[in-house]
């Protein structure tokens, strides 16, 4: 019953840019004495080296060099008494950004928090102070303690915008941060309303946003909508951004392997291996070299994929270049390398049968888990995993144990302001630990004769296409809804069998009340979704809104008509399909602005559908 394809990409995809390029230090503090200032010569050499330092990162030139300085500016800080606070916030901040393009990430977001903290005590909340904030929070985004990172990053976007006037070009990548953020939250809806600010000021400011930060944006919806299963809608969007990209290749290298990464696994969940392959082995032939260190994503997934066509071989030498990779580039205490080594023990369990040896794997990584334990999405991926390979292995009460602990959900509210509590904050981990508890309990039932497991298997079922059904109407596709449909059909003919099980042990009127309510329900939700949806429209919507929803619908499915027509061809027309492809992108657009206007201007419409 899984639907996942080793969707780690989308817990681990983001782009977590240091906000503002940075300059050089300079001015005193006010504990600081103009007239001494520079007769310290501990001041002095750290000012000059908190400048050069400046330079270089600014560059993304001679690494070892800025290494040394970093590392000679910790040693003054130190052992020197520095009384000029700005300076020293200067310097800190400076030694963050070091840490953090050297894959320091903790050590990265402790500098940022002393350069902010100092810049509080002068009460200067300057640019650099609202960066300061932001670094904290993309730091905190790659050690995968979203919550956290997701308040410092509304601060840091409040602050930049205090001091950014009437020129907001600043802020768009602090929208794309947060909505990174919220992406990893589960709130998938949000994450979409904070690309879109971001894009807003994309296009009054087109001179001033870098296009790859555009891209980016665009990358951000596209995985959204991966993570609500529209995979065909979420292509469009993936295409546009590569398109983007592709205009300066040297500029987007790390957005390039992500997107090829992305790309890869949407092609993998409409059953399209050839493209799937395609995008690994792209992304796979990007130079190494600076920002390339999350090219290991590629590793894990493309492992996974020619596991499952039956390369054995191909995928246990991927995944090994991969761990070796890892470990090189993020030493073997990161949370990367841990991320890898339950890839490991997974491909150990599917793969190569060996339970013994992955499952002492999980130990190791539970120990990261441990030693970590706000990183929530981190534990919940080592236990679906586990609970996996514990399924696997037979261990049914285990597999109860542990996903009893793992109460759903155990993260924190959503971020965003829609009242979706039923599915925001609910991610894949969670529905893929409910499957697996529910398939533990109808083994154990059946293996015990133990009807008290079966009535836990009907509730842990109903829970599951309760979610199941929220998701579906919350797609705007009806070629997704129909694929979720054919999904999903089992976990319905899964709780027929179990009330007519327990209706033949007890004759009870609830029992059968039950296997009439999910016979129905297994053959019409669907279409009961299509119908709240059109009710939706036709009850709450202006007339001319609701023609003009069809008629980009209808211009939809004709250019996806006749792409596909063109694609079957023995030579399709490339610069054909290109040019539909950039018109169906526009049209999507079009209609996504068209459903936020009925969801926000029209209170009726969210309420009939939802």
């Amino acid at each position: 019953m899984s639907l996942r394809a080793d969707i780690l990409i989308v817990s681990y995809l983001f782009f977590a840019v240091i906000s503002g390029t940075p300059g050089l230090a300079r001015g005193s503090g006010s504990e600081a004495t103009a007239g001494n200032e520079m007769k310290d010569s501990g001041e002095l050499r750290l000012r000059e080296l908190s400048d050069s330092l400046a330079v270089l990162l600014e560059r993304r030139a001679n690494s070892s060099g800025a290494e040394r300085m970093a590392g000679e500016i910790e040693i003054i800080i130190d052992g020197t008494l520095i009384m000029d606070t700005l300076l020293l916030s200067d310097a800190y901040y400076f030694v963050g950004v070091q840490h953090y393009q050297s894959n320091r990430f903790d050590r990265a977001y402790d500098c940022f928090s002393v350069s902010t903290s100092f810049r509080e005590r002068l009460s200067l909340y300057d640019r650099r102070y609202g960066n300061g904030l932001s670094n904290m929070a993309v730091s905190l985004h790659r050690l995968g303690n979203y919550t956290h990172a997701y308040g410092l990053g509304v601060r840091g976007l409040e602050a930049k915008r205090a001091v950014s006037g009437s020129d907001s070009s600043g802020l768009a990548t602090n929208y794309l941060n947060l909505a990174s953020i919220c992406l990893e939250l589960n709130d998938a809806g949000q994450a979409i309303e904070l690309a879109e600010s971001g894009l807003k000021i994309s296009r009054l400011y087109p001179d001033e946003i870098p296009s790859k930060i555009q891209a980016d944006l665009y990358h951000v919806i596209g995985l959204s909508l991966y993570r609500t299963l529209e995979y065909n809608k979420s292509l469009v969007y993936c295409r546009e951004a590569l398109r983007i990209y592709d205009r300066d290749p040297a500029a987007s290298v790390d957005s390039r392997i992500l997107m090829h990464n992305t790309m890869a696994q949407v092609h993998r969940r409409l059953d399209q291996p050839l493209e799937a392959e395609e995008q690994f082995r792209m992304g796979l032939a990007i130079r190494d070299g600076q920002n390339t260190h999350d090219k290991f994503l590629l590793h894990i997934n493309y492992s996974a994929f020619l596991a499952h066509a039956g390369r054995i071989q191909e995928g246990e030498k991927v995944l090994e270049e991969g761990l070796e990779r890892v470990r090189s580039a993020y030493g073997p205490e990161s949370r990367e390398y841990f991320i890898m080594l339950v890839s490991v023990a997974d491909f150990i369990t599917n793969s190569l049968g060996d339970s013994d040896r992955s499952l002492a794997l999980y130990d190791e990584c539970l120990g990261y888990v441990r030693r970590n334990p706000w990183d929530v999405s981190m534990r919940k991926f080592v236990t679906v995993k586990y609970a996996q390979a514990l399924t696997d292995a037979g261990r049914y009460e285990e597999v109860l144990a542990i996903t009893e602990e793992m109460a759903i959900s155990s993260e924190p509210a959503k971020p965003g302001n829609r009242d979706d509590g039923e599915i925001n904050g609910i991610s894949e981990e969670d529905l893929r630990l409910l499957e697996l508890r529910y398939d533990a309990l109808n083994a154990l039932a059946r293996s015990e004769r133990n009807m008290d497991y079966l009535r836990q298997a009907v509730a842990a079922g109903s829970r599951i296409t309760s979610l199941y059904d929220r998701r579906r109407l919350e797609m705007s596709e009806e070629e997704s809804r129909t694929s979720f449909s054919s999904y999903s059909r089992d976990i319905y003919t899964g709780i027929i069998d179990n009330y007519a099980e327990l209706y033949e042990a007890d004759h009870d009127r609830e029992s059968l009340a039950g296997l009439f309510e999910f016979s129905e329900r297994s053959k019409v939700a669907g279409f009961l979704t299509s119908m709240r949806e059109l009710n939706a429209a036709r009850f709450s919507l202006p007339g001319e809104l609701t023609e003009l929803d069809g008629e980009i619908r209808r211009e939809i499915g004709f250019y996806k008509d006749l792409m596909l027509k063109e694609k079957l061809k023995a030579v399709p027309d490339t610069q054909r399909l290109a040019t539909w492809e950039g018109v169906t992108f526009r049209l999507l657009r079009s209609r996504d602005s068209l459903v936020r206007i009925f969801e926000n201007n029209y209170p009726a419409y969210y309420n009939l559908k939802f």
